[in-house]
């Protein structure tokens, strides 16, 4: 009898790879909200501008290419670009 435990941690690693875009969608949007929850009600002066700008950046960086990512995958996926557009360039 030959047991190949090789594929099964092929198959960890292919399905952790594939699910990268979805939880870096889901933590960029979660920070967003945070983010946005302290830029509306805390005091101006803790405001670091050149976190937000690093922030914004970044995050724009990851919803472009979860976009991107998701367009190729068929599906209702591609109901997510309107309010991520809606979303996303209300503060762009």
């Amino acid at each position: 009898m030959h047991i190949v435990f090789s594929s099964q941690y092929d198959k960890l690693a292919r399905l952790v790879k594939d699910f990268e875009p979805f939880r870096n969608l889901w933590v960029t949007a979660s920070d967003w909200l945070r983010w946005h929850e302290s830029w509306m009600n805390d005091p101006l002066m803790s405001i670091d501008a050149e976190t937000v700008e690093k922030n914004v950046g970044d995050a724009y960086k990851t919803m472009h290419k979860s976009v991107k990512i998701f367009q190729e995958i068929p599906g209702e996926l591609l109901a997510m670009d309107p309010p991520v557009n809606f979303w996303w360039y209300s503060w762009k």
